[in-house]
């Protein structure tokens, strides 16, 4: 009874992934908000972990398991381990005070080279966008650096 109550956790880890997976893989890119997430929930996935799974392992070595895999897997990826690696730990709710700025980094980078990709980034006219974005984000700053004083 251990073993599949910890197999059935395993189960719904792996259908979150895979949902998160499917709804990446769907998604244009041009409506992106994140980088692709290129992390799957396949029957492979449940199989390597499976076969680690003992009846006396508690709930935090269960997850560390979990965990531990697709570290490992998002090891293997070609670009975006970071990126892929850090939506994980979202899904999961596993995600520290540095991982969070790390990850909100990580989506407001893709999402400035969206923008520019959008308007033709390579040429003149992307590099002026890209200046004045630069300028737009240091008056924001020098704006909630105001607000912070008063």
């Amino acid at each position: 009874i251990n073993i599949l109550n910890k197999l059935f956790t395993v189960r719904d880890i792996i259908l979150d992934v895979n949902l998160a997976y499917i709804y990446s893989a769907a998604q244009a890119d041009e409506y992106r908000t994140e980088p692709p997430f290129k992390l799957q929930g396949s029957y492979r996935d449940m199989n390597k972990i499976a076969e680690k799974v003992v009846p006396v392992m508690n709930d935090k070595e269960l997850s560390t398991l979990i965990d531990t895999h697709y570290e490992n897997e998002s090891q293997t990826l070609t670009t975006g381990a970071e990126a892929n690696l850090l939506k994980y730990k979202e899904l999961r709710d596993n995600l520290d005070g540095e991982g969070q700025k790390r990850w909100e980094a990580i989506k407001k980078a893709f999402l400035r080279k969206q923008k520019l990709n959008g308007v033709g980034g390579q040429g003149h006219v992307g590099q002026v966008l890209l200046q004045m974005e630069n300028i737009n984000e240091g008056l924001k700053g020098i704006v909630n650096a105001l607000i912070k004083d008063k």
